[in-house]
């Protein structure tokens, strides 16, 4: 295994790219070996677990860093029937046999303790507490992670008609799941406590509806409340478990999707009664439930029906939560480029931060990445200037650097699946073929300094809003 840390020269030469922070850890060549890409991994007791040839592990250092389990010769592949999840006491995951077959696996971290629970073509998963729960084709299975306490909960089909298709996440809650379950005519939102009675429909049938352009998830837990969208995405849905209690929160002109949570409420992206695309925030009651505004928070229009004249997608992307900040990348109206705006979650708390370019994905989409560590924000940009890059965001435009430069390898480079963990975030990057595991420790905030508010310009009008100045001053 290729493991080992690699000072600013060292990884400059073998890699192409720059520090402009902390020592990085590089964890492992991965090609041309089949590999989920890190954000299909799971943090799990501190521990970074994922999957290749190989089922790995990594705490981000050398000597946490280690094989758990080598498949071998005709090793099968990993799927994504589902993301590797954690229980308790082990985590599960989804792989194929060396011919093939689709497997549920689990894990408590060591060689001996992984091994195939059972064959089966695993839709989906999801744990609560120390169960974890899966679904077949017309199935719903729950266990322990042992063979002897693994049992089938429910079949929705007994007939073998049509069959029932689960699809979107399933999300733990208290002790329960919750998923969506497709019946050939429309989708319901079921709930199972891991009992055959406590296995029921909580939402009218063609009720729960897909996340429009925006991507999963459809289901979002906050504090033990689950929203959902319904009726195409028209309107916005809460459960605590019961019939009774499952019932409409508002209705939105549509678009519902985005769904993330802080500071014990539910953020989404989704139209207003202009049709144009806004964030808001929910408490869960119709009252609470709004679009946030902010001093330069302009309307975004109706996404892709709008931004054929310069977006790449839709005007709103990517929404992500940590700590006490809402951050997502939106349209500029005038400029017709993406910027990263930030929100506190309160009226007029909203702000515009630095540009951003994404690279193109599938079908011409952009390539969002981004998540949230201890509420700094890690995503990738190429700002134009010093070309691809990790970057960080502590929700100022002085704390809003690069802190990573890939640009020397920037032709055909990817960077993704930034996952936080406790220390630091792990991501991958792939150039030429090659596929590469990382790890950056946490850095320390940036030095205090102006946030929002205007300050003198030292470079032309074409500069960014102040972000080439911020890394010049505050850049570690």
């Amino acid at each position: 295994m290729n493991v080992r840390i690699l000072g600013r020269l060292t990884l400059a030469a073998l890699f192409g790219c720059r520090f402009l922070s902390a020592q990085t850890v590089f964890i492992e060549d991965l090609a041309p070996a089949p590999f989920n890409g890190p954000g299909s991994g799971v943090i799990w007791r501190g521990v970074y677990y994922f999957q290749g040839t190989a089922l790995r592990r990594s705490d981000g250092t050398v000597a946490g860093t280690s094989v758990v389990k080598d498949f071998g010769s005709g090793n099968g592949s990993p799927v994504y029937f589902f993301p590797f999840t954690a229980a308790r006491d082990y985590i599960a995951f989804a792989r194929t046999d060396a011919d093939g077959k689709p497997q549920v696996w689990v894990s408590d971290g060591t060689d001996a303790g992984t091994s195939p629970l059972m064959d089966i073509d695993a839709v989906n998963g999801a744990a609560s507490g120390n169960v974890f729960y899966f679904l077949g084709i017309g199935q719903i299975w729950k266990t322990d992670g042992t063979p002897g306490g693994t049992g089938l909960l429910k079949v929705f089909d007994p007939g073998g008609g049509t069959g029932v298709v689960p699809y979107g996440p399933m999300v733990g809650s208290h002790g329960s799941v919750f998923f969506a379950a497709d019946f050939g005519g429309g989708s319901q939102l079921w709930t199972s406590d891991g009992t055959v009675e406590g296995t029921v429909a909580l939402a009218p049938a063609d009720s729960v509806a897909p996340s429009y352009g925006f991507g999963l998830p459809i289901l979002f837990d906050v504090n033990g409340t689950v929203f959902f969208s319904a009726v195409g995405g028209h309107e916005l849905w809460r459960t605590d478990g019961t019939p009774g209690g499952t019932a409409r929160v508002k209705r939105v002109s549509g678009g519902l999707g985005n769904l993330s949570s802080a500071m014990g409420k539910l953020f989404f992206v989704a139209a207003d009664s202009r049709d144009e695309l806004q964030v808001w925030s929910s408490d869960g009651t119709e009252t609470g439930t709004r679009a946030l505004t902010g001093p330069e928070s302009p309307g975004w229009g109706r996404g892709f029906e709008d931004c054929l004249a310069g977006c790449v997608w839709d005007s709103i992307l990517g929404l992500t939560t940590g700590g006490d900040a809402v951050y997502f990348f939106a349209i500029d109206p005038k400029t017709r480029e993406y910027y990263l705006w930030t929100s506190d979650g309160t009226d007029g708390g909203m702000r515009k931060l630095v540009r951003v370019r994404f690279e193109s994905g599938g079908q011409n989409l952009p390539s969002v990445e981004a998540s949230v560590r201890d509420g700094i924000l890690y995503f990738v940009s190429d700002d134009g200037v010093q070309g691809v890059g990790l970057w960080r965001s502590d929700g100022t435009v002085a704390g809003t650097f690069m802190v990573l430069d890939f640009s020397p390898v920037a032709v055909g480079l990817s960077i993704w699946g930034i996952v936080p963990a406790p220390r630091g975030v792990f991501f991958g990057s792939s150039a030429s073929g090659d596929a590469r595991l990382w790890y950056l420790p946490a850095i320390q905030p940036a030095k205090p300094g102006p946030s929002f508010a205007p300050r003198p310009r030292s470079r032309s009008a074409g500069a960014q809003d102040g972000a080439d100045d911020a890394r010049t001053s505050n850049a570690p």
